[in-house]
Protein backbone atom coordinates (compact mmCIF):
# COMPACT_ATOMS: atom_id res chain seq x y z
CA UNK A 1 0.00 0.00 0.00
CA UNK A 2 1.21 3.71 -0.96
CA UNK A 3 0.72 6.66 1.11
CA UNK A 4 1.52 9.95 -0.15
CA UNK A 5 4.14 12.05 1.79
CA UNK A 6 1.31 14.77 3.24
CA UNK A 7 -0.26 12.40 4.48
CA UNK A 8 2.46 9.90 5.89
CA UNK A 9 3.39 13.47 7.42
CA UNK A 10 0.10 14.32 9.02
CA UNK A 11 -0.18 10.85 10.56
CA UNK A 12 3.50 11.20 12.05
CA UNK A 13 2.07 14.24 13.62
CA UNK A 14 -1.35 13.26 14.83
CA UNK A 15 -3.24 15.25 12.72
CA UNK A 16 -5.07 15.28 8.99
CA UNK A 17 -4.75 17.51 5.76
CA UNK A 18 -7.18 20.41 5.82
CA UNK A 19 -9.87 19.80 3.46
CA UNK A 20 -11.17 22.54 1.23
CA UNK A 21 -14.61 23.14 2.06
CA UNK A 22 -16.92 22.76 -1.18
CA UNK A 23 -18.96 26.33 -1.61
CA UNK A 24 -22.64 26.05 -1.63
CA UNK A 25 -26.00 28.23 -0.94
CA UNK A 26 -29.53 27.44 -1.65
CA UNK A 27 -32.61 29.74 -1.36
CA UNK A 28 -35.93 29.43 -2.21
CA UNK A 29 -36.84 31.65 -0.14
CA UNK A 30 -39.66 29.81 1.81
CA UNK A 31 -38.36 31.40 5.02
CA UNK A 32 -40.56 34.57 3.53
CA UNK A 33 -36.97 36.59 3.79
CA UNK A 34 -33.81 36.74 2.20
CA UNK A 35 -31.45 36.60 5.22
CA UNK A 36 -30.68 32.62 4.41
CA UNK A 37 -26.89 32.61 4.84
CA UNK A 38 -24.21 29.61 4.93
CA UNK A 39 -21.14 28.52 6.36
CA UNK A 40 -18.48 31.37 3.93
CA UNK A 41 -21.12 33.96 4.78
CA UNK A 42 -23.27 34.60 1.51
CA UNK A 43 -26.21 37.43 2.16
CA UNK A 44 -28.66 39.22 -0.03
CA UNK A 45 -27.74 42.98 -0.34
CA UNK A 46 -30.72 45.51 -0.58
CA UNK A 47 -33.97 44.92 -2.75
CA UNK A 48 -33.98 47.50 -5.80
CA UNK A 49 -37.65 46.86 -7.62
CA UNK A 50 -36.85 43.34 -5.90
CA UNK A 51 -39.17 41.35 -2.61
CA UNK A 52 -40.42 38.11 -1.92
CA UNK A 53 -43.53 37.62 -3.03
CA UNK A 54 -46.29 34.94 -2.81
CA UNK A 55 -49.08 34.64 -4.62
CA UNK A 56 -51.23 37.17 -2.34
CA UNK A 57 -48.37 39.99 -3.16
CA UNK A 58 -45.13 41.58 -1.60
CA UNK A 59 -44.36 39.59 1.78
CA UNK A 60 -41.08 41.27 2.79
CA UNK A 61 -38.40 43.76 1.72
CA UNK A 62 -35.55 44.59 3.28
CA UNK A 63 -35.92 47.86 4.51
CA UNK A 64 -39.68 47.04 5.43
CA UNK A 65 -39.26 43.88 7.29
CA UNK A 66 -42.17 41.10 7.23
CA UNK A 67 -45.52 42.52 5.86
CA UNK A 68 -48.86 41.60 7.15
CA UNK A 69 -50.82 41.41 4.90
CA UNK A 70 -48.97 41.18 1.56
CA UNK A 71 -48.69 44.51 -0.43
CA UNK A 72 -50.24 44.32 -4.18
CA UNK A 73 -49.45 48.04 -4.10
CA UNK A 74 -46.47 49.97 -3.26
CA UNK A 75 -44.62 53.65 -3.24
CA UNK A 76 -41.23 53.67 -2.20
CA UNK A 77 -39.73 56.91 -0.73
CA UNK A 78 -37.60 57.72 -3.85
CA UNK A 79 -41.03 57.67 -6.09
CA UNK A 80 -40.99 54.36 -7.24
CA UNK A 81 -44.66 52.94 -7.24
CA UNK A 82 -46.20 49.54 -8.82
CA UNK A 83 -49.56 47.73 -8.24
CA UNK A 84 -51.14 44.34 -9.05
CA UNK A 85 -51.80 44.35 -12.95
CA UNK A 86 -53.48 41.88 -14.93
CA UNK A 87 -50.24 40.88 -16.16
CA UNK A 88 -48.79 40.11 -12.72
CA UNK A 89 -49.89 36.62 -12.60
CA UNK A 90 -48.26 35.95 -9.47
CA UNK A 91 -46.77 32.11 -9.30
CA UNK A 92 -44.69 30.11 -7.80
CA UNK A 93 -41.91 27.32 -9.33
CA UNK A 94 -41.55 25.76 -6.36
CA UNK A 95 -42.41 25.95 -2.72
CA UNK A 96 -44.81 29.34 -2.01
CA UNK A 97 -42.58 32.01 -2.26
CA UNK A 98 -39.82 33.63 -5.05
CA UNK A 99 -38.76 36.65 -6.02
CA UNK A 100 -39.98 39.18 -7.64
CA UNK A 101 -38.29 41.77 -10.15
CA UNK A 102 -40.86 44.93 -10.80
CA UNK A 103 -39.75 46.82 -14.06
CA UNK A 104 -42.09 49.76 -14.29
CA UNK A 105 -42.21 52.58 -16.98
CA UNK A 106 -39.09 54.86 -16.50
CA UNK A 107 -37.75 52.05 -13.67
CA UNK A 108 -35.40 50.63 -15.69
CA UNK A 109 -32.77 50.04 -12.57
CA UNK A 110 -34.16 46.91 -10.74
CA UNK A 111 -31.64 44.66 -9.48
CA UNK A 112 -30.97 41.98 -6.37
CA UNK A 113 -27.34 42.21 -5.17
CA UNK A 114 -25.77 39.32 -3.11
CA UNK A 115 -22.34 38.74 -1.69
CA UNK A 116 -20.56 35.47 -1.36
CA UNK A 117 -18.94 36.00 1.33
CA UNK A 118 -15.98 33.77 0.42
CA UNK A 119 -14.63 34.44 -3.00
CA UNK A 120 -14.56 31.74 -5.41
CA UNK A 121 -12.72 31.13 -8.49
CA UNK A 122 -15.11 29.00 -10.03
CA UNK A 123 -18.91 28.89 -9.51
CA UNK A 124 -21.90 27.43 -11.12
CA UNK A 125 -24.91 29.49 -10.87
CA UNK A 126 -28.44 27.68 -11.05
CA UNK A 127 -32.19 29.52 -10.84
CA UNK A 128 -35.69 28.87 -12.45
CA UNK A 129 -37.09 32.11 -14.02
CA UNK A 130 -40.42 33.24 -15.49
CA UNK A 131 -40.37 35.34 -18.35
CA UNK A 132 -42.63 38.05 -18.06
CA UNK A 133 -46.43 37.04 -18.98
CA UNK A 134 -46.01 40.69 -20.74
CA UNK A 135 -42.65 40.20 -22.43
CA UNK A 136 -42.26 42.39 -25.22
CA UNK A 137 -38.57 43.45 -25.97
CA UNK A 138 -38.97 46.93 -27.49
CA UNK A 139 -36.72 49.82 -27.54
CA UNK A 140 -38.63 52.05 -25.32
CA UNK A 141 -36.20 54.31 -24.33
CA UNK A 142 -34.18 54.51 -27.40
CA UNK A 143 -30.81 54.17 -26.21
CA UNK A 144 -28.24 51.27 -25.28
CA UNK A 145 -30.76 47.99 -25.94
CA UNK A 146 -29.00 45.68 -24.09
CA UNK A 147 -30.58 44.81 -20.53
CA UNK A 148 -28.83 42.77 -18.25
CA UNK A 149 -29.38 39.48 -16.83
CA UNK A 150 -26.72 38.51 -14.60
CA UNK A 151 -23.30 39.92 -13.55
CA UNK A 152 -20.80 38.71 -11.33
CA UNK A 153 -17.34 40.64 -9.96
CA UNK A 154 -14.46 39.87 -7.71
CA UNK A 155 -12.94 43.49 -6.03
CA UNK A 156 -14.79 45.81 -7.76
CA UNK A 157 -17.15 46.60 -10.22
CA UNK A 158 -16.40 46.80 -14.00
CA UNK A 159 -13.28 48.28 -15.29
CA UNK A 160 -13.14 49.88 -11.57
CA UNK A 161 -11.34 46.75 -10.06
CA UNK A 162 -8.19 45.24 -10.81
CA UNK A 163 -9.91 41.91 -11.75
CA UNK A 164 -12.53 41.15 -14.29
CA UNK A 165 -16.16 41.21 -14.21
CA UNK A 166 -18.17 38.87 -15.90
CA UNK A 167 -21.86 39.37 -17.83
CA UNK A 168 -24.93 37.81 -19.25
CA UNK A 169 -26.93 39.80 -21.03
CA UNK A 170 -29.75 40.23 -23.42
CA UNK A 171 -30.33 41.89 -26.73
CA UNK A 172 -33.15 42.46 -29.15
CA UNK A 173 -33.22 39.19 -31.63
CA UNK A 174 -33.36 41.79 -34.95
CA UNK A 175 -34.65 38.55 -37.10
CA UNK A 176 -37.84 38.25 -34.60
CA UNK A 177 -39.11 41.52 -33.12
CA UNK A 178 -39.97 41.88 -29.88
CA UNK A 179 -37.97 38.69 -29.06
CA UNK A 180 -34.37 38.45 -27.40
CA UNK A 181 -30.94 36.74 -28.03
CA UNK A 182 -28.49 36.02 -24.75
CA UNK A 183 -25.13 37.14 -24.74
CA UNK A 184 -22.04 37.20 -22.96
CA UNK A 185 -19.66 39.78 -21.96
CA UNK A 186 -16.26 39.94 -19.58
CA UNK A 187 -14.32 42.88 -18.58
CA UNK A 188 -10.54 42.46 -18.14
CA UNK A 189 -10.29 45.18 -15.43
CA UNK A 190 -7.31 47.04 -14.55
CA UNK A 191 -4.47 44.59 -14.55
CA UNK A 192 -2.64 43.71 -17.76
CA UNK A 193 0.10 41.16 -18.06
CA UNK A 194 2.84 43.48 -16.97
CA UNK A 195 2.79 44.99 -13.14
CA UNK A 196 0.93 48.05 -12.95
CA UNK A 197 -1.06 47.94 -16.43
CA UNK A 198 -4.26 49.52 -16.55
CA UNK A 199 -7.22 49.30 -18.80
CA UNK A 200 -6.15 51.87 -21.81
CA UNK A 201 -2.72 50.12 -21.89
CA UNK A 202 -4.69 46.58 -21.89
CA UNK A 203 -7.04 47.29 -24.57
CA UNK A 204 -10.55 47.77 -24.75
CA UNK A 205 -13.31 45.59 -23.06
CA UNK A 206 -13.72 42.66 -24.72
CA UNK A 207 -17.20 41.90 -25.62
CA UNK A 208 -18.17 38.44 -27.08
CA UNK A 209 -21.34 38.61 -28.55
CA UNK A 210 -23.24 38.66 -32.26
CA UNK A 211 -21.78 41.36 -33.57
CA UNK A 212 -18.27 41.19 -32.65
CA UNK A 213 -16.89 37.89 -32.49
CA UNK A 214 -13.67 37.76 -32.28
CA UNK A 215 -13.21 34.39 -33.98
CA UNK A 216 -11.51 32.78 -30.36
CA UNK A 217 -11.70 28.97 -29.90
CA UNK A 218 -14.51 27.63 -27.84
CA UNK A 219 -16.52 30.62 -28.92
CA UNK A 220 -20.29 30.62 -29.78
CA UNK A 221 -22.22 33.62 -30.72
CA UNK A 222 -25.18 35.13 -29.30
CA UNK A 223 -27.85 32.58 -29.03
CA UNK A 224 -31.77 33.13 -29.25
CA UNK A 225 -33.08 32.83 -26.41
CA UNK A 226 -36.80 34.55 -25.78
CA UNK A 227 -39.22 34.51 -28.61
CA UNK A 228 -42.04 36.72 -28.40
CA UNK A 229 -44.75 35.97 -28.11
CA UNK A 230 -44.51 32.27 -27.74
CA UNK A 231 -43.10 32.27 -24.54
CA UNK A 232 -44.47 34.52 -22.74
CA UNK A 233 -45.49 33.54 -18.93
CA UNK A 234 -42.95 30.61 -19.43
CA UNK A 235 -41.02 29.14 -16.88
CA UNK A 236 -37.23 28.04 -17.86
CA UNK A 237 -34.07 26.73 -15.56
CA UNK A 238 -30.86 28.84 -16.48
CA UNK A 239 -27.39 27.09 -15.40
CA UNK A 240 -24.64 29.63 -15.92
CA UNK A 241 -20.43 28.11 -15.18
CA UNK A 242 -17.88 30.93 -14.91
CA UNK A 243 -13.99 30.43 -14.17
CA UNK A 244 -11.00 33.09 -13.85
CA UNK A 245 -8.16 31.73 -15.71
CA UNK A 246 -5.54 30.02 -13.39
CA UNK A 247 -2.70 32.57 -12.99
CA UNK A 248 -1.94 36.20 -14.70
CA UNK A 249 -1.59 35.44 -18.81
CA UNK A 250 -2.94 32.02 -18.66
CA UNK A 251 -6.12 32.89 -20.85
CA UNK A 252 -7.95 29.58 -19.30
CA UNK A 253 -10.74 31.44 -18.18
CA UNK A 254 -14.85 30.06 -19.20
CA UNK A 255 -18.37 31.50 -19.58
CA UNK A 256 -21.10 28.70 -20.60
CA UNK A 257 -24.80 28.44 -20.09
CA UNK A 258 -27.59 26.03 -20.37
CA UNK A 259 -31.25 26.37 -20.14
CA UNK A 260 -33.99 24.32 -19.94
CA UNK A 261 -37.86 25.01 -20.20
CA UNK A 262 -40.20 23.69 -17.48
CA UNK A 263 -41.40 20.60 -19.17
CA UNK A 264 -38.35 19.61 -20.75
CA UNK A 265 -35.97 16.31 -19.61
CA UNK A 266 -32.91 18.38 -20.58
CA UNK A 267 -30.77 21.21 -20.92
CA UNK A 268 -29.50 22.84 -23.95
CA UNK A 269 -26.09 24.75 -24.36
CA UNK A 270 -26.68 27.99 -24.96
CA UNK A 271 -23.37 29.46 -25.21
CA UNK A 272 -19.28 28.73 -24.72
CA UNK A 273 -16.49 30.88 -24.45
CA UNK A 274 -13.10 29.34 -23.16
CA UNK A 275 -9.51 30.82 -23.07
CA UNK A 276 -11.14 34.00 -21.67
CA UNK A 277 -8.50 36.09 -19.99
CA UNK A 278 -10.82 36.43 -16.69
CA UNK A 279 -8.22 38.07 -14.32
CA UNK A 280 -8.26 37.85 -10.52
CA UNK A 281 -7.07 40.80 -9.01
CA UNK A 282 -3.74 42.34 -7.78
CA UNK A 283 -5.52 43.02 -4.57
CA UNK A 284 -8.39 41.78 -2.29
CA UNK A 285 -10.84 38.76 -2.92
CA UNK A 286 -9.39 36.50 -5.15
CA UNK A 287 -12.13 35.41 -6.79
CA UNK A 288 -15.76 36.39 -7.73
CA UNK A 289 -17.39 37.83 -4.58
CA UNK A 290 -20.36 40.01 -5.57
CA UNK A 291 -23.41 39.67 -8.10
CA UNK A 292 -26.57 40.91 -8.76
CA UNK A 293 -29.44 39.10 -10.64
CA UNK A 294 -31.08 41.14 -13.70
CA UNK A 295 -30.35 44.41 -13.29
CA UNK A 296 -30.54 48.00 -15.82
CA UNK A 297 -33.01 47.52 -18.24
CA UNK A 298 -31.63 50.20 -20.78
CA UNK A 299 -34.40 49.79 -23.13
CA UNK A 300 -36.95 50.76 -20.36
CA UNK A 301 -40.33 49.14 -20.43
CA UNK A 302 -43.91 50.49 -21.55
CA UNK A 303 -45.84 48.51 -18.72
CA UNK A 304 -44.72 47.47 -15.80
CA UNK A 305 -42.76 43.99 -16.47
CA UNK A 306 -42.23 41.62 -13.55
CA UNK A 307 -39.68 38.46 -14.14
CA UNK A 308 -39.98 35.97 -11.24
CA UNK A 309 -37.13 34.07 -9.96
CA UNK A 310 -37.59 30.96 -7.50
CA UNK A 311 -35.12 28.19 -6.28
CA UNK A 312 -31.39 30.20 -6.25
CA UNK A 313 -28.21 27.80 -5.86
CA UNK A 314 -24.77 28.37 -5.91
CA UNK A 315 -22.06 26.19 -5.91
CA UNK A 316 -18.27 25.59 -6.41
CA UNK A 317 -18.76 22.34 -8.04
CA UNK A 318 -20.52 21.08 -11.16
CA UNK A 319 -24.19 20.95 -10.74
CA UNK A 320 -26.54 17.34 -11.70
CA UNK A 321 -28.33 18.02 -15.29
CA UNK A 322 -31.90 16.48 -15.78
CA UNK A 323 -29.68 14.12 -18.65
CA UNK A 324 -26.90 13.22 -15.81
CA UNK A 325 -29.49 11.20 -13.75
CA UNK A 326 -30.03 8.88 -16.73
CA UNK A 327 -26.61 8.09 -16.51
CA UNK A 328 -26.11 8.33 -12.75
CA UNK A 329 -29.65 7.81 -10.97
CA UNK A 330 -27.73 8.01 -7.47
CA UNK A 331 -25.36 10.82 -7.96
CA UNK A 332 -22.90 11.65 -5.37
CA UNK A 333 -24.30 13.50 -2.39
CA UNK A 334 -21.74 16.30 -2.47
CA UNK A 335 -23.07 17.15 -6.06
CA UNK A 336 -25.62 20.38 -5.97
CA UNK A 337 -28.62 18.38 -7.29
CA UNK A 338 -31.41 20.37 -9.93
Amino acid sequence: MKFSSSLLIAALLGSTPPIAQAYYFEDGFESGNQLSTNAQGFYWEGNNGTGVFNSNGMLWKKDLGTLSPEKTSYTSPNGWSWSKTADSKWSTKKGEHYLNFIYTPGKEWVENRFALGTPQKELWIQYWIRVPTNFNYVDVDGGSNNNKFINLWMDAYSSKGTGSMIAFGMKPDTNNPGSAIIDLSYSPGQIGYGTGSKLSDFGERHFKNSSKDHHTPGHEKAKAFISYPSDQGRWMHMIYHVRAESSLGAGNGVMESWRMWEGESTHTKLQTYENAAIKLPENGHQGFYYGYLMGHANTGFAEQTEWLIDDFKLSSERPVFESDYKANPKPPSQILEQ
